[in-house]
């Protein structure tokens, strides 16, 4: 029988801050995210400052109190380092863990023989691996998983086997995370409040008013969904390493570094047929100390030049005030890589651009377009610079 898990948190994101910024603790902070307030600590929850509320509504609200709320932007790489320890802790019991958000993952506990029972000790294990007490949901899909978490009025909510559709029988529809919110607020209008009342509705009657959504609303009421948990986390990653004979701080010592490392990453990845997106640097300095970065790039990279030109950037947002004695780097969001990337390798694709480039002259002029061979240094190396900046792509 299948049995999944739903695991997430309230305060993940502030506490995360308050642990690595301790001038933080103690003090009503909110974390914001596309305008929005993603997370807020007790302190400022007190103020009315809640996940969910308008950014400018936030700050409205911790006007003139007596400790002046902080607000930061939220920024992935300050948690991913609290979402790993969460995700590896969740994989120490489950057969697949499928990330949701930094703070919220989906686990397939199907091979745990007494998962149910076991509920109360992996919240206590995940407790100890992040330092904030998760909500879990225990049920035989996703769909019920996530419900029983955000009904939990403990750290756990256990659906008994084969429960699922008993269980959601008195639940709001509301709680139907899965279903459009318009088709849910038209069957509220209709006066079906409740998921047992939405399960018990002709599928025609459905299907004629609201399409295939309404037929999927009354399955999904029933406690079916057959989706599976992918198996995301751990997700692939390609890890390399220089160690310097001595340790070094000027850019032409570095350089043969991150050439080597750019070296042996694209052959990594080609081998694999797999592109990067991020890039995750670490330097150990002569001291002993650890300084590290993360760079996010908005195009996938595999060549060798576009690989250089990532380290050189992610480099650059470490402070370098004593020698390193080693680089370590791991790339990670890795993908398969795309049609179009591998299509700029091709000959045949690089025949079409040279044809597409004479056309457009013939139309524009021939000084409409300039290969950077033609352009006076100063200008190219300007462009070729924002050019890489914002793509992370090399020449």
């Amino acid at each position: 029988m299948a049995c999944v898990a739903f695991v997430t948190f309230d305060g993940f994101y502030a506490a995360s801050l308050a642990r690595s910024r301790p001038e933080l603790a103690g003090r009503p902070v909110a974390v914001l995210r596309d305008r929005a307030v993603l997370d807020a600590s007790i302190q400022a929850r007190r103020y009315g400052i809640h996940p969910g509320l308008r950014a400018a509504e936030a700050r409205y609200a911790g006007r003139g109190r007596a400790q002046e709320p902080v607000f930061v932007d939220y920024r992935r790489e300050d948690y991913a380092a609290a979402s790993r320890r969460f995700l590896d802790a969740c994989a120490e019991y489950a057969s697949a863990v499928e990330p949701v958000d930094d703070h919220a993952a989906f686990l397939d506990l199907g091979r745990l023989p007494h998962a149910r029972d076991d509920a109360m000790r992996i919240v206590a294990d995940i407790f100890h691996a992040c330092g904030v007490c998760p909500r879990v949901g225990i049920a035989s899909s996703k769909l019920v998983a996530r419900i029983a978490a955000a009904r939990s009025q403990g750290h756990a909510e256990v659906v008994a086997e084969g429960g699922d559709s008993n269980y959601l029988s008195p639940v709001s529809i509301e709680h139907l995370w899965l279903a459009e919110p318009e088709a849910l607020q038209r069957l509220k209008r209709l006066g079906i409040r409740t998921c047992g009342e939405a399960a018990a509705l002709d599928s025609a009657l459905l299907r004629r008013h609201f399409g295939d959504e309404g037929a999927r609303i009354r399955l999904w009421a029933q406690g079916s969904d057959p989706t599976r948990v992918l198996p995301l986390y751990p997700p692939d990653e390609v890890r390399a390493a220089f160690h310097f004979p001595q340790p070094a701080r000027l850019d032409a010592e570095m350089e043969p570094a991150l050439l080597s490392l750019a070296q042996t990453l694209s052959e990594s990845l080609r081998e694999k047929n797999l592109a990067a997106n991020e890039v995750e640097l670490e330097t150990h300095f002569e001291d002993g100390t650890v300084r590290g970065a993360k760079r996010a790039f908005t195009r996938p990279m595999q060549s060798l030049g576009a690989l250089l030109t990532g380290l050189r950037l992610t480099l650059r947002r470490i402070s370098i005030e004593q020698g390193i004695s080693a680089l370590y780097l791991r790339l990670e969001d890795v993908r398969p890589a795309g049609q179009a990337q591998r299509a700029l390798r091709d000959d045949e694709s690089a025949n079409g651009c040279e044809q597409a480039l004479l056309r457009l002259k013939k139309v524009f002029g021939s000084e409409a377009i300039k290969t950077a061979a033609q352009m006076e240094p100063q200008r190219r190396d300007l462009l070729l610079r924002a050019w890489r900046d914002s793509t992370g792509w090399g020449g």
